[in-house]
């Protein structure tokens, strides 16, 4: 009798032990995910995170305003995976600047990916061509003039990532990227992504 209430007690200690740990968790968990959405107020926000010195959550509202260097109606040159090549008008906001202002980037941060809300994630972009090329990499607000319309409502945003062919097309380290990853060519049309919602910064 003793041994069997000595049982019980064992393992109602370890049953408490293991529920106490799960709750922790799961409100720690809980506490992080309701601090960070408390920092985006705005209808859409960009989040900047990963090897930075202070994770960011920019809004849409200030992305349309006077807050950043802005770029409005720029031919953006497209090379496809099937190699097809167009042009698509585009106007936003310069990343450069938005990485700049708040002195984002640490010293040994050397890429970027870009990520969209449906997971999609893009290569390892390097960060030098982004300062090489600041108005060649954008997020962007608008195409054709028109303000880009939610996934929900058809469209590829409220926002999107964009970058120019040229600033990428006769780099070494880029051809490399690309090869590491099985793709015969280099082209840009990895790295326009829609409805962009976060840039991990590596």
């Amino acid at each position: 009798m003793k041994t069997r209430s000595r049982n019980i007690i064992i393992a109602i200690i370890i049953f408490s032990a293991i529920f106490g740990s799960l709750f922790y968790y799961n409100w720690n968990l809980y506490m992080e995910t309701k601090d960070q959405f408390n920092e985006c107020d705005d209808s859409c926000c960009l989040r900047i995170t990963g090897n930075v010195s202070d994770e960011k959550f920019i809004g849409i509202s200030y992305l349309l305003n006077e807050s950043f260097t802005r770029v409005e109606d720029i031919e953006f040159h497209v090379v496809n995976s099937f190699g097809t090549e167009f042009n698509r008008t585009l106007s936003g906001v310069m990343l450069l600047d938005i990485l700049t202002l708040y002195n984002l980037l640490r010293d040994e941060a050397e890429y970027i990916k870009f990520k969209s809300m449906d997971g999609y994630t893009t290569y390892n972009f390097p960060i030098r061509l982004i300062r090489n090329n600041p108005e060649m990499v954008i997020i962007v607000t608008h195409e054709d003039g028109q303000l880009l319309k939610s996934k929900e409502s058809g469209g590829i945003g409220p926002l999107a990532a964009a970058v120019d062919f040229d600033c990428i097309k006769d780099d070494s380290e880029m051809q490399h990227i690309f090869e590491d990853n099985h793709q015969d060519f280099v082209h840009n049309s990895k790295f326009n992504v829609k409805y962009l919602d976060t840039i991990e910064v590596i």
